[in-house]
């Protein structure tokens, strides 16, 4: 038996480097893409390529681009690997401009894939869809988010921020702990999407157990494995259905869809409306369009009349769309809003200047309304300088669809190249914005906005596949900050970390740890 054992071990070991031989080799043969095509690239390393920090979890995929940005510094493009598989940065403005909106038709599609089959809200949600279906439903879905739908739907954010403001003085009351920002702002985003998307008080302040902060949470909560799952959703999207990887999780999808369809028979059953996201969904799901703003009452008044036949927009079609909104939009708005609060708790004098106009545009007007909230140019300038600083969805990517000859390099990007975009890069890029690390304002003041270069602030992304929600994240963040700063001081304490350290698991940026600050009141109700 040990005769037998030794020669097996041997075969074994003799496959095994042989293996590991014959993966090197045709690693290496990959590696020569780039410099075949005269491009300048990353040094990669055996198999993984570029790509081990992320792998390993050491870096989040963020701050990944924004390295392999700073590497390719003087370069208007520059090629990496993820292991064998070709990637581009373009980091030249010219370039950015010609993937996002001149040649969109080419460079059309996300990277990402989520299985039709094992995670329908996931594959068919605005942000993963693909080609046609994608033209379609973000046709149909733009009506949604009008100035006239916004103003509609203030009123309910206004009700999110009297919850918040009632918890804040709870606390400053009963303790005089920090309030931990991070949490208590998922809480208040929460609120805000389970109200305007669902139509429901999901009350996350008074229950830090509710079902949507739990659903959120977990959705949102990245261990080794869910950060390995949107790993392989973004950049590894042929293993999706083999790994069985998902968006949402069987029991997310279930949660969703009981909620969405309780909302709508209930609706549809008693002839309620109400100015948020389901009842617009209502109107798609029975006319097959969203009628514009100057018709939004008649329109209301028709929501429930017969059918449209053969429209598409139904089960978890229009699901998907109500479930994206609420993951993607709380988490978002509730990290703008923490590192805000952040960098005014550590600028004493930015935070005096935006409070004295918030307290002068309210002893002038009876109420805040959503176009006073617009008109706030300080306000503006403050929450534009935190989106460059601590942009929440922090690269684009976009897949060449037919070989393009890219004019700028004369480089030919060949078909089902991905091509990346790193916007902390960009925002962090002292070309474009002096002293980067700075938390200043003034970059945004009407001058000076003049002067920046096109295609180098990008929070939302730009062109056709822009942020479909920018108008309502920036309204709720504005409208937050202008209730909560208008009666609260906000300053460190000896718990508030500095410098912040980073989570090198989530793929929104995100602290590493809580984000406790002091909050003081300053000004009666």
């Amino acid at each position: 038996m040990a005769l037998l054992f030794d020669s097996l071990l041997v075969d074994a070991t003799v496959a095994l480097i042989s293996l590991i031989t014959l993966l090197y080799f045709y690693f290496e043969h990959k590696f020569t893409y780039w410099k075949k095509r005269g491009v300048p690239f990353l040094k990669p390393l055996p198999i993984v390529g570029n790509f081990k920090d992320v792998l390993l979890q050491w870096r989040s995929p963020s701050h990944f681009f924004e390295d392999i940005y700073n590497e390719g510094r003087g370069k208007p493009l520059l090629g990496f690997y993820i292991f064998g598989r070709p990637s581009l940065l373009v980091r030249d403005p010219a370039i950015i401009k010609n993937v996002l909106i001149k040649d969109f038709n080419i460079f059309f599609d996300r990277h990402i894939e989520c299985d039709a089959k094992t995670d329908p809200l996931g594959h068919l949600n605005l942000f993963v869809i693909k080609g046609q279906p994608w033209k379609h439903i973000r046709s149909k879905l733009t009506p949604i988010f009008t100035s006239g739908k916004m103003r509609n739907m203030f009123p309910l954010i206004v009700n999110c921020t009297v919850n918040l403001k009632d918890y804040l003085k709870g606390l400053s009351e009963s303790s005089k702990s920090p309030v931990e920002v991070k949490e208590t702002m998922s809480k208040f985003t929460t609120d805000v999407i389970s109200s305007c998307a669902y139509g429901i008080e999901a009350n996350s302040m008074k229950d830090p157990d509710a079902e949507f902060r739990h659903f959120g949470r977990n959705a949102f909560t990245f261990s080794f494995f869910r950060t390995f799952e949107m790993m392989v959703m973004f950049f590894f999207p042929s293993f999706v259905k083999l790994g069985k990887f998902k968006f949402f999780s069987n029991a997310t999808t279930g949660f969703l869809r009981k909620i969405f369809w309780d909302v709508i028979l209930t609706r549809e059953m008693n002839y309620v409306k109400s100015n948020d996201l389901i009842n617009l969904l209502i109107q798609l799901k029975n006319k097959g369009s969203i009628e514009d703003d100057s018709n939004d009452l008649k329109a209301d008044d028709k929501i429930m009349e017969a059918k449209t036949k053969n429209n598409e927009f139904t089960g978890d079609t229009l699901v998907a769309q109500a479930a994206v909104f609420f993951t993607a939009g709380f988490e978002t708005t509730a990290t703008t809003l923490s590192f805000c609060l952040y960098d005014l708790a550590l600028s004493p004098d930015i935070q005096t200047r935006l409070r004295q106009e918030i307290l002068d545009v309210m002893s002038k007007n009876e109420e805040i309304t959503y176009d006073i909230v617009q008109g706030m140019k300080y306000l503006d300038m403050v929450v534009s300088e935190t989106l460059r600083k601590y942009t929440p969805f922090a690269f684009l990517e976009r897949v060449c669809s037919k070989d393009y000859l890219e004019p700028v390099t004369g480089t030919v990007i060949e078909k089902g190249t991905t091509v990346y975009i790193s916007l902390h890069g960009l925002h962090k890029d002292p070309e474009y914005f002096p002293e980067p690390e700075r938390f200043d304002p003034e970059r945004f003041s009407e001058d000076n906005k003049r002067s920046i270069t096109p295609f180098t602030y990008l929070p939302f992304g730009e062109g056709p596949h822009n942020c479909i929600g920018s108008r309502f994240g920036l309204m709720s963040v504005k409208c937050c900050l202008t209730h909560i700063l208008a009666e609260y001081e906000v300053s460190k304490c000896p718990e508030t970390p500095f410098p912040l350290e980073y989570s090198n698991k989530s793929i929104v940026l995100a602290s590493s740890g809580g984000i406790p600050l002091k909050f003081k009141r300053v000004v009666a109700p």
